[in-house]
């Protein structure tokens, strides 16, 4: 609609309208809101001007309001020549935030010179405020001569100045803009662009392996599905650290295990093997890891397990990496999903009990059991746990988080937990020879990929979800 009303705009005022006069991209970086705007005017076919709200702060004061103006003025000149302009601000909250206006503190520090120099950055709010509206085209010495040269030269009333510039504006904080920003006749629409779906994330990996050389082990979907949650320029990060590993290894195309390595290390960091571990603490990792991943082939078995690792990266010493084949919705769970999500967090703990012993339990359910707490808490605060309680939430305390919870919610809480934790236990009992088979395979080798995790199950058949 933005395109059609940029390349129609004359037939639009004839309709008596008036043209979209702002467009604000909000949402987290590498989302392509710059592409977008870009892409806006040059299927509009009008003129594009860029920019860097970083470059509108100056030493001297009202540098950076002449600049706006300057800008300005150029793209209403283009407009009259192509129809229409558009001027894209990037990151406009370093300019547009609620203290833009009365942004003085450079006013006294100045030294010799006094006010004018450290307030680079003055008024360049209401600058922008007024050239949007169009204040300057109808007020100020250009608007009287122009007001001059028609009235007493060509003797007729000038024309009503025409708004043709589109000012397209990012930023991943928009609370912190100014109210007279976000008012209509100013940015008119705002336009909340957030990473893409695993829909999209197909086609931003079929448009990149277009440009790179790789096999065919390498498929869209599935990597689609295991980057949820990633941006375009998280994408195209992933895909030349993938290609760089290729490189590394001789190899001028990228495999499905060069993505394999180059994603844990985005999200986490380097790989540093652990060594110098006693072969009991080895082991008991290799059963945390063993159940968790057992956990998830039995509980979840619509998730794709796609690594699994004895390899230190980040802060965890193993990592069971894992993703739904469709993309799902953290409001749209019911309680029977909830309680399976809940017995994988749990499995790492089931695992030692049953296996290492119960003496032999360790911390490394910290991450875990924050998730087993913060999920409980959702769960009861929803009502899915039985009583709602007088009072419930999370606060924030001196300590970290701090619930709220009424004593019902608290006991419910804990009934829950019990009672996914036994379920887990008596599962994992019932598959002891799958898990210990693991554990063996996993000492063995230190890490394993989705190929050889769905090989190892499918020695012992068709594992679906429990029923318990």
């Amino acid at each position: 609609q933005v395109v059609l009303l940029r390349r129609g705009v004359k037939a639009f005022e004839t309709a008596g309208g008036e043209p979209l006069n702002g467009l604000l991209f909000e949402g987290p970086p590498g989302t392509g809101k710059t592409w977008l705007a870009q892409a806006i005017s040059t299927e509009a076919g009008v003129p594009f001007f860029y920019v860097d709200t970083s470059s509108l702060q100056a030493m001297f004061m009202g540098v950076g309001n002449m600049k706006v103006a300057r800008v300005y003025g150029k793209a209403r000149k283009a407009a009259k020549e192509y129809g229409a302009a558009v001027i894209f601000f990037d990151e406009i909250d370093s300019v547009g935030s609620r203290g833009g206006v009365a942004s003085v503190g450079g006013g006294t520090q100045g030294g010799g010179l006094g006010g004018m120099m450290g307030g680079g950055g003055m008024g360049l709010l209401s600058t922008m405020l007024i050239e949007m509206s169009g204040f300057s085209l109808e007020h100020g010495w250009r608007a009287r001569v122009r007001g001059w040269w028609y009235k007493k030269i060509l003797r007729r009333n000038p024309p009503k100045p025409q708004k043709r510039v589109l000012t397209i504006g990012a930023t991943n904080r928009i609370q912190a803009l100014d109210p007279a920003l976000l008012r209509p006749g100013r940015f008119d629409k705002k336009i909340r662009i957030d990473a893409p779906d695993s829909y999209g994330r197909r086609e931003i990996f079929d448009y990149y392996l277009g440009k790179m050389a790789h096999d065919n082990s390498l498929d869209p979907t599935i990597l689609a599905s295991e980057t949820p949650g990633y941006t375009p320029a998280d994408i195209k990060y992933l895909l030349n650290e993938a290609l760089r590993y290729a490189l590394f290894d001789g190899r001028r195309y990228i495999t499905y295990q060069d993505f394999q390595r180059a994603k844990p290390e985005h999200e986490m960091g380097l790989r540093a093997p652990v060594k110098h571990m006693s072969k009991e603490a080895r082991e008991r990792l290799a059963y945390y890891i063993a159940c968790r991943t057992a956990a998830v082939r039995l509980f979840l078995p619509e998730h794709r397990i796609a690594r699994i690792t004895i390899i230190r990266q980040g802060n965890t010493f193993g990592h069971v990496s894992h993703y739904p084949a469709k993309e799902t919705y953290q409001g749209m769970r019911t309680r029977d999903q909830y309680y399976n999500l809940l017995k994988v967090y749990a499995a790492g703990k089931a695992g030692e009990i049953e296996f290492t012993g119960a003496g032999n339990q360790s911390l490394g359910m910290g991450g875990d059991f924050s998730q087993i707490r913060f999920w409980l808490n959702m769960m009861a605060q929803a009502g899915m746990l039985g009583p709602l309680g007088a009072t419930g939430g999370i606060r924030a305390g001196l300590l970290g988080t701090v619930s709220d919870a009424s004593p019902e919610m608290v006991q419910a809480m804990e009934t829950a937990y019990q009672q996914v934790l036994a379920e887990t236990r008596r599962t994992l009992r019932e598959h002891a020879d799958m898990i210990k088979a693991l554990v063996k395979l996993r000492l063995e080798k230190e890490e394993l990929l989705a190929d050889e995790v769905k090989t190892f199950f499918d020695e012992y058949g068709q594992i679906g979800r429990a029923h318990v």
